[in-house]
């Protein structure tokens, strides 16, 4: 099984999201998680978001073009499947 050192996913996984939210505003957060939460099972990276509530049809419009981002984004992370190595 391939690993990766826990510091590298969380960089990659920084780097993703501030791809992905790239001209969101601070208020509606769309972010990658590790669905897994248990450290002794393959990482599996997921879409978390914030709910936005009633909004115009634009701002919907962006927020669903964000989210398919993010979605696209989890479904090729380039760790999933990986387990963490969480020695230094």
């Amino acid at each position: 099984m391939k690993t990766v050192k826990y510091y590298e996913l969380c960089d990659e996984l920084e780097r993703v999201n501030r791809e992905v939210t790239k001209g969101m505003g601070n208020s509606r957060r769309i972010c990658l998680r590790d669905m897994t939460g248990i450290h002794r099972m393959p990482i599996k990276i997921g879409v978390d978001w914030a709910a936005i509530g009633t909004v115009d049809a634009d701002e919907a419009s962006t927020f669903s073009g964000i989210l398919q981002k993010a979605s696209d984004a989890a479904r090729v992370f380039k760790y999933n499947g990986f387990m963490i190595d969480f020695s230094e």
